[in-house]
This record gives C-alpha cells, structure tokens and sequence, in this order.
C-alpha cells in the first residue's frame, strides 16, 4: 500500500517534470528486496518446526491464570507420563533460579506427528490450499503413557 502510494507520487511528480519514474521503480524495487525470502537448504526455516508447533499449541490452550509455560518432549514409550515430568524437581531445576521454588504442573498433553505431508511456501502466493497438512493430536489429559504424547505442556506458577 505504501508502495503504490510512493510510486504514484512519483509518476505524478514524473508528469510534472519533476523526478523520472526511474526512481520511482528503484525505490519500488528496493523496497521488495527487504522482504525477500532466502532459502537457505531444504531444511524448515525454523531450527525445530516440531517444538515450535508444540510450544504454539502449549500457550494457546486456555489456562487457570498466568504462568510460564513449556513444551517439555517426551520420548515415546518411556514410563513417566507427563503430569510426572511436569512436575520432576529435575526439570524445574533446568530453569532460571525465579522457577525453581515455583508450583509446577501439567496443563496437557500432546502428540505433534512427524512425517506430515510437507506443502508449499506459501509465502508469495497461495499454493497448497485445501490440502491436509500439519496435524497435532490433543489427548485431554497428563496421565497417558506408552507412545502416547511426544510432548508435555508444563506450566510453572507463584502461588
């Protein structure tokens, strides 16, 4: 928008002899190269898309007030299901020193699937739609064990 508004000003100054719409098109142009996109592998732009999903999805869900949360991972199979992680003395101490005499708990669990059909940047243009993407399983609870959720949300609260 401001763009367009730029360069329409300088195609009125271009009829009014003032700048030549040369100028206009470099600003136009150095403007886009701001805000190009470099891939730079065929990796995720993002160094863990997973913990970031399951992070996302942890902040999101509606909670009993404030708080810090995690997205703590969870191997698959292992015993302690993650109302237990949540509230191991071992992970708070992983934290500053705010967090440790904090009340810990566990707010959900979650399954973040991997291996989901990978579509198109749609940075650019819409590319991809109605096509099934992303999935992440929400099971309601913090006491599922087994292979079950791959992540904890913890959260660490003053009481």
């Amino acid at each position: 928008m401001v763009a367009q508004f730029v360069k329409t000003c300088f195609v009125l100054m271009n009829l009014a002899g003032g700048f030549s719409f040369l100028v206009a098109d470099s600003v136009k142009r150095s403007h886009l190269q701001d805000h190009l996109r470099v891939r730079r592998g065929f990796r995720s732009y993002f160094y863990n898309y997973l913990d970031e999903i399951a992070m996302a999805t942890c902040a999101a869900i509606p909670s009993n007030g404030p708080g810090l949360i995690y997205a703590v991972r969870r191997t698959c199979g292992e015993k302690p299901d993650c109302k237990h992680i949540c509230t191991d003395k071992k992970l708070r101490e992983q934290g500053p020193k705010e967090v440790h005499n904090l009340t810990w708990d566990c707010t959900e669990s979650l399954h973040v699937y991997k291996r989901q059909p990978a579509l198109a940047d749609n940075y650019d243009e819409y590319t991809d739609s109605h096509k099934l993407g992303l999935a992440v399983f929400r099971h309601h609870s913090c006491t599922v064990a087994d292979c079950g959720p791959n992540y904890c949300c913890c959260r660490a609260v003053a009481l």
